[in-house]
């Protein structure tokens, strides 16, 4: 399967060697976690600048991504106000930007735990599906499944549903 991998780098003092040694680095993280596709760095002012531009241009010819994944926030680090209502809006935005984009966004938690393609995951995989998109989300769910990594957790699902459902 092709996929793309980008990262977001925040910082105005990136040159271009910089950026050639993250490209390798992010090369080699793919080589080692047997992920086939494009690399793409994006710079820009801010993170939420980066997502959108990174939304907008990922890809290569036809072969757009439809679907990004980003970590969800920590929340329990946070215990100011101001911090949780500046995380909240960072994740709104980040929301408003894929379906204008129009791409479905998964927000995984403890996405920097993720496995790596030797290990085995036990347990149960959690999928809140909140808003209903024909069975995308439940379809990435059970392809997860069918992977070696996950092979042996099962899917426990969650979803909001109103009256006239």
């Amino acid at each position: 399967a092709q996929r793309s991998a980008a990262q977001c780098h925040a910082s105005a003092k990136l040159t271009q060697q910089n950026i050639s040694q993250i490209r390798l680095r992010v090369a080699h993280l793919m080589f080692r976690q047997r992920v086939r596709g494009f690399v793409e760095i994006v710079t820009s002012e801010s993170v939420d600048a980066g997502k959108q531009v990174l939304m907008q241009t990922a890809g290569l010819g036809a072969l757009k991504p439809n679907t990004f994944m980003l970590g969800f926030p920590n929340l329990k680090h946070l215990d100011r106000v101001t911090q949780n209502k500046t995380l909240a809006m960072h994740g709104i935005e980040t929301i408003e930007s894929s379906m204008a984009a129009r791409k479905a966004l998964l927000m995984v938690r403890h996405l920097e735990n993720f496995p790596d393609a030797d290990q085995r995951m036990e347990g149960t995989v959690d999928v809140w599906w909140v808003v209903q998109d024909g069975g995308f989300l439940l379809l990435i769910a059970y392809l997860l499944r069918k992977h070696r990594v996950w092979s042996r957790t099962r899917l426990r699902l969650f979803t909001v549903a109103e009256i006239t459902d």
